[in-house]
């Protein structure tokens, strides 16, 4: 029995130690209570583990391929024609209203657009025909612009109330070969322009007013196949109701028997300043600077007048004129009619009184060789 026993323990060890585990013997023996006895300690088989081994080296990466060339970009292709356009869109909302620009009551501008100076006269004398309802307490201005404006045989005529301006003597320049070329009423001023009248058959007036003057230039001709008797006359003042203020005017005639009057006055007229100039080429023609026929009173201006045998600085046919600090030039002399009144004073005079017979007083007067004139000239 107990070898039986031994020899089952030995084949048992010899099983363990096989797998190279070795072998824990345990006492077995019977229990108290007759049964087989269990070992108190078990034998337990325990694996170690060896130490870890390094990680291995990584493999290297493999190189990329190469990225190809990448391909030429193609042509644009020629524009297109122009497609048809597209329906107009709708008219946008209207803006607000601007604020009114300037404008005139009383003033009508005359422009040079007629595209020659006769054209532009046309439109001088129609601006002026269009005024209405002009009076003292409705004064009207006719404004003309640079310019040429002929007014052939027509005149111009400028009612009471109603001014012509100019825009300079040398830049607005009204002509005409008519008989008269301005005919202003009274209350009326011209200023600022200059006026001639070339008449080759007959008389010929560039200014009659019976208002006033301001910074005008007049003159009148007549041509040598004029009728005997004809006169060329730069101002003809009519009762003048305004003074004539740095008039220039001049006149002249070629002809036998005619006329030239750089200003005929008719009624009293005030001249202050300016230059008046009067002559004629024939030795039976009359040139006079100042005809006065109803009087004048002269401030400040030169009175001229050559040319003829009948040359007067002033003719005084009728009234009494009076002359102060003025210039009386030129190869004329001094015509007073009888019982007609001449009185100058402070002025240079040429020295020589035609009618005895009439009133001619120069106090304070020097003649042309600065000697002192005598009381009676």
């Amino acid at each position: 029995m107990f070898s039986r026993k031994l020899t089952y323990a030995a084949a048992v060890l010899a099983a363990v130690s096989v797998g190279g585990i070795p072998a824990v013997a345990a006492t077995t023996g019977a229990s108290k209570h007759g049964g087989t006895a269990k070992s108190k300690t078990q034998a337990k088989a325990k694996t170690k583990t060896g130490p870890r081994g390094q990680a291995g080296k990584n493999g290297k990466n493999g190189k990329d391929g190469k990225n190809g060339k990448n391909g030429k970009d193609g042509k644009d292709g020629s524009t297109g024609a122009a497609g048809a356009a597209g329906p107009a869109g709708a008219n946008g909302a209207a803006g607000t209203v601007g604020p009114a620009g300037a404008s005139f009551a009383r003033t009508v501008i005359v422009s040079p657009t007629g595209g020659s100076a006769l054209a532009n006269g046309t439109l001088l004398v129609h601006a002026v025909d269009s005024i209405s309802g002009e009076g003292a307490s409705n004064p009207w201005l006719v404004w003309v612009e640079p310019g040429s404006y002929d007014l052939g045989s027509a005149e111009l005529t400028l009612p009471s109330y109603v001014d012509l301006q100019g825009s300079g003597q040398d830049t607005t320049k009204i002509a005409g070969e008519g008989a008269g070329v301005v005919n202003a009423a009274t209350n009326t001023e011209i200023r600022e322009l200059s006026v001639s009248d070339v008449d080759a058959s007959g008389s010929a007036t560039a200014i009659e007013t019976g208002g006033g003057l301001r910074d005008v230039s007049a003159s009148a001709t007549i041509g040598a196949g004029a009728p005997s008797g004809s006169s060329a006359t730069a101002v003809l003042a009519e009762n003048a109701s305004m003074p004539l203020v740095d008039v220039t005017a001049s006149a002249s005639t070629p002809a036998a028997n005619e006329f030239a009057y750089a200003i005929d006055s008719r009624g009293a007229v005030q001249i202050d300043g300016g230059s008046y100039l009067a002559s004629g080429s024939q030795a039976t023609s009359t040139a006079a600077g100042l005809y006065a026929e109803a009087g004048a009173n002269v401030s400040d201006a030169t009175l001229e007048a050559n040319g003829t045998a009948n040359s007067y600085q002033v003719d005084v046919a009728g009234g009494e004129v009076d002359v102060i600090a003025s210039t009386l030039s030129g190869g004329g002399e001094l015509d007073v009619a009888s019982g007609a009144v001449l009185r100058i004073g402070g002025s240079l005079i040429p020295g020589a009184i035609i009618d005895a017979g009439a009133t001619v007083a120069c106090p304070d007067d020097w003649l042309p060789d600065w000697t002192t004139a005598s009381t009676a000239c």
